[in-house]
């Protein structure tokens, strides 16, 4: 996986993953839940 090409082609998709990894971490299964 080339993360180089990817934050220059997609950087809002890199941000997006990164906070719903960040949200994962804190709410956990409340978010499967939830949605």
């Amino acid at each position: 996986m080339t993360s180089g090409e990817e934050n220059s082609d997609h950087p809002q998709s890199k941000i997006e993953e990164i906070q719903r990894r960040v949200e994962e971490e804190q709410f956990g299964p409340w978010m499967i839940v939830e949605r």
